[in-house]
């Protein structure tokens, strides 16, 4: 699934640096928690290699983090949506499946306020454009995705 997830962002970045501007998108560095049945695969490891094959011009670093040691940011990232659906739950509103869940969470999740803010500070350059650091998210943006389109 986070296969099919990876060629969806590509794709994505690729309209957002389209290869006619000097900003293309050129090369990817993924980072993941080396979870042995998600990304110390073969079938992972086969979807790694073959980037160039299925995306022309695009280089991929795949860095697998050290087991029991990759606290960082992005742990909080996948906490928002759990948060979400219990608060939910607790009024009362209880997704019927799966799609439901998304749809909530596409709804309450999008960050375009943030997004304007930081791109404000950083036209106006702000003192505060630097809190962002380096991680900093610009959007928070839901998908749903399937391994197929049925």
């Amino acid at each position: 699934m986070h296969n099919v997830a990876l060629d969806a962002l590509i794709k994505h970045y690729q309209s957002v640096f389209p290869e006619e501007t000097a900003t293309r998108l050129r090369h990817i560095i993924v980072w993941t928690d080396n979870a042995p049945h998600q990304y110390r695969c073969r079938q992972n490891f086969i979807k790694v290699l073959t980037i160039a094959a299925r995306h022309h011009g695009i280089g991929m670093t795949h860095r697998l983090a050290v087991v029991d040691t990759f606290k960082g940011i992005h742990d909080a990232v996948g906490k928002d949506p759990a948060h979400l659906v219990r608060s939910l739950e607790l009024i009362g509103i209880r997704p019927k499946n799966t799609y439901t869940v998304f749809e909530n969470c596409s709804r309450c999740l999008q960050r375009t306020k943030d997004e304007k803010k930081w791109k404000g500070y950083k036209t106006k350059k702000e003192w505060r454009f630097r809190n962002k650091r380096r991680f900093g998210m610009n959007t928070y943006t839901c998908w749903f995705v399937v391994e197929t389109q049925e």
